[in-house]
């Protein structure tokens, strides 16, 4: 899978005018890690559960999380949709998920 970004070139001289280019990203060794935050994962507020899902949830790209739900979260794992859904009830108190209840 790759990336496509649109790049604009600054004009280098007089009468030069800008011109797309197309800069492809092939994959890297960082996609295949993801850092999460000491503070984060030492919060005891939060269960061992919604540490889980959002470590989880930090891997997914952008249309994996528009397809997420609890019940995806949880296919898989030992864990129940409910236990999943109570999870991001507390990741969403805790501000470091908004607007994720389905």
């Amino acid at each position: 899978m790759s990336v496509r970004d649109d790049w604009h070139r600054r004009p280098q001289g007089p009468g030069d005018s800008p011109e797309r280019i197309t800069f492809r990203r092939g994959r890297m060794a960082a996609d295949d890690y993801t850092m999460l935050a000491n503070a984060f994962l030492t919060d005891a507020r939060l269960s061992f559960t919604a540490r889980g899902v959002f470590a989880l949830l930090s891997t997914f790209s952008d249309s994996e999380w528009e397809a997420a739900t609890p019940a995806s979260l949880a296919a898989g794992t030992q864990h129940s949709v409910a236990e999943v859904e109570a999870a991001v009830s507390e990741l969403e108190s805790h501000g470091y998920l908004e607007g994720a209840g389905r």
